[in-house]
Formats: C-alpha cells, sequence, structure tokens
C-alpha cells in the first residue's frame, strides 16, 4: 500500500493493531488521495504518541475541508474489532508455520500468557 506502488486491488484491508497513528495516516491518505478503497480493522488499538488535544488539532487542520479531501474520506472505512466479512484474513504466523517455521505455538501461548497477565492487571 504505497503510493506509487501500481497497487490495483478493489479494496485494501489494513489491520491497524500496534501500528503509529500518524504513520498510518499518512500512507493511507496518500492512498485515499490517489484513489484507493482502503478499510481499516481494529482501529481501536492504534498506538497514539502525542495527546488527545493535539490529535484534535491535527484533525481539525486536514484536508478533508476540500472537495477532494471529503472525496478520499468518503473512500475509507474504518471498524473497531473485525467485522464479518473481513474476519476471514489469513494470518501470517498460521501460514508461516505450515511451510516450515516451527515457533508458531510458541508465539501463540506467550501470547495468550500476556494477554491473562494485562487483564488480571500484573503488567
Amino acid at each position: 500500500m504505497v503510493s506509487g506502488s501500481g497497487l490495483c486491488a478493489k479494496k485494501v484491508v489494513v489491520e491497524a493493531r500496534h501500528y503509529i497513528l500518524g504513520y498510518l495516516v499518512s500512507i493511507m491518505a496518500k492512498e485515499l488521495l490517489n484513489g484507493q478503497k482502503v478499510i481499516v480493522v481494529r482501529c481501536e488499538e492504534i498506538c497514539m504518541s502525542d495527546g488527545f488535544v493535539c490529535q484534535k488539532m491535527k484533525y481539525m487542520r486536514s484536508s478533508i475541508n476540500t472537495t477532494r479531501g471529503a472525496t478520499a474520506l468518503a473512500r475509507l472505512k474504518a471498524y473497531e474489532g473485525v467485522p464479518a466479512p473481513y474476519d476471514k484474513i489469513n494470518l501470517s504466523g498460521h501460514f508461516s508455520s505450515e511451510v516450515g517455521w516451527n515457533h508458531y505455538d510458541t508465539i501463540r501461548e506467550l501470547e495468550k500468557n500476556r494477554r491473562e497477565k494485562r487483564d488480571c492487571g500484573c503488567v
């Protein structure tokens, strides 16, 4: 999903989990302004490096007030979680384990333990 990459898909689905907001927005803005349709899932897990007030100021200065910006924004769909049509995204860890990577189960177990610690407040 890089500008000028010649990407011809009708829709691009982006999993936004753990992306830095500014980095993600800059790449998506270029694609949207070039006519690409972008669907972003797991928006609730985007990392914001600035505070709320700073993010609000950036939004107010954005180019959505122009016709071109408003048209580009209409091509963006953002979801919390992963809704039904997009929940069949292939996980690269599962694919890698099918072709020889031996650590998929270990990583899955570590991730499960990390989430349990986070949920109980131990971290």
